[in-house]
């Protein structure tokens, strides 16, 4: 999308992640405003989308953690487990006035592009399943991601584990 540019999150960002993301659930969960200021502050953790045709808006984001961050997500400790190196995707979401315009991918593509220059091999999400997200699984099929697993979570979802490989 023209004008539109992928950088890293920084704290001046916080207003406008928060509504995006009040914006974006169920399909994302909320954020305390003491975790979102702490991603914040932790470089390359959070990635957002600027459209600078909205005078350099904040229009989506993305919420990411190498393996071997401390972090306690129970689907990040599946991936743990079972992979020794990826970046993991927790959250995107994209405000609804950009929604359609192919900013999910732009977030995507350049968190690939991170994970590559840090050489991990793979990048890892979770889709659900219960209740159903037809739209991101498809959307992550497109993107060559593949499931590896099933769990059922702590809070009464079912979601797909999914893996994309990357080639050198």
């Amino acid at each position: 999308m023209p004008g539109m540019r992928i950088r890293a999150g920084i704290p001046a960002d916080f207003a406008a992640i928060w509504a995006i993301n009040a914006e974006g659930q169920p399909g994302v969960s909320p954020f305390t405003s003491g975790e979102l200021a702490t991603l914040l502050e932790i470089p390359a953790r959070v990635w957002v989308a600027v459209d600078d045709a909205a005078h350099a808006r904040v229009v989506g984001y993305c919420v990411t953690y190498r393996s071997g961050d401390d972090y306690d997500g129970e689907e990040y400790a599946w991936f743990r487990q079972r992979h020794p190196a990826f970046l993991y995707i927790d959250q995107i979401a994209v405000a609804g006035t950009h929604r359609r315009a192919g900013i999910g991918a732009q977030l995507y593509a350049a968190v690939e592009q991170a994970a590559r220059d840090w050489d991990l091999p793979a990048l890892t999400c979770e889709v659900n399943r219960a209740p159903l997200n037809p739209a991101s699984l498809a959307f992550h099929r497109r993107g060559g991601f593949s499931e590896v697993g099933s769990l059922d979570t702590r809070d009464g979802r079912t979601v797909a584990l999914l893996v994309k490989t990357l080639t050198a």
